[in-house]
């Protein structure tokens, strides 16, 4: 997954926590740097 995956996930209304268990990710900083550029608007 990469960061068209994640945002897409995040704008299905998949949790943060969520997307960083199916990637197998520990570090909060990994998903949000994927995600960091939608918009609040967007999800």
């Amino acid at each position: 997954m990469h960061v068209g995956a994640a945002k897409d996930l995040l704008r299905e209304g998949v949790s943060l926590p969520n997307i960083m268990n199916r990637r197998r990710w520990s570090k909060t900083n990994t998903v949000m740097r994927y995600v960091e550029q939608i918009a609040p608007t967007d999800h």
